[in-house]
């Protein structure tokens, strides 16, 4: 074997190693070249089984899950994205409401209905409503047509009515006290049909 420049030798084909083939290897502390075949290299550092490639990009680990562990990572590393919060919802997870709690800050808008109801409309209806709304007080009953109790001095009474009083009505009723009675019309009429009719006149009786 000639002697030649490291430059001209021919680079080595790693399908082509046999752990025969030699190595030439400089011991700097004796100060002398030295040879090594690949066998002896391979057991004082080792075969390389079990080595990481980088072109397998991690695929080659032998456990993922306990090498996240060893790194810290816990469970986010396995985390669906779909779990955080998205560009449309804020660029941070903390900015995303939780699904169970949490307040909202700020107007709430939507284009659709809140279960089911149409806040828009419902709030319509809401703000027709009067400050402190009380379906009993005094203005809402007179305005409705209706009596309060307090309008009345005898409510029981009012109640026990089983016919009409108005003043083109003809109710009958078995006593009458008036301090005046005045008939008037066309043809006054006062027509006493019971044989115990009792007519006390106290003041004015006018026909």
């Amino acid at each position: 074997m000639t002697d030649k420049k490291i430059t001209d030798l021919t680079n080595i084909v790693a399908a082509d190693l046999v752990d025969a083939d030699e190595f030439v290897v400089v011991d700097i502390s004796a100060d002398e070249t030295m040879a090594i075949t690949l066998g002896e290299l391979k057991t004082a550092v080792g075969d390389g089984a079990g080595d990481l490639l980088a072109a397998n990009n991690l695929s080659d680990l032998a456990n993922a899950g306990t090498a996240r562990t060893n790194l810290g990572l816990g469970t986010a590393a396995t985390t669906a994205s779909t779990d955080y919060a998205t560009a449309a919802q804020g660029t941070k997870a903390d900015a995303a409401l939780p699904k169970v709690g949490g307040a909202m800050t700020g107007a709430i808008t939507t284009n659709s209905t809140f279960d089911g109801r149409d806040v828009a409309t419902d709030g319509t209806k809401l703000d027709g409503i009067e400050a402190s709304a009380d379906v009993t007080d005094t203005a809402n009953v007179t305005s409705a047509g209706a009596l309060m109790d307090s309008e009345l001095t005898s409510i029981a009474s009012v109640k026990a009515l089983d016919q009409g009083v108005a003043t083109t009505d003809s109710p009958t009723f078995n006593v009458v006290t008036a301090g005046d009675v005045n008939i008037t019309g066309p043809t006054p009429n006062l027509q006493l049909t019971d044989n115990d009719v009792q007519c006390r006149v106290h003041q004015t009786l006018q026909l």
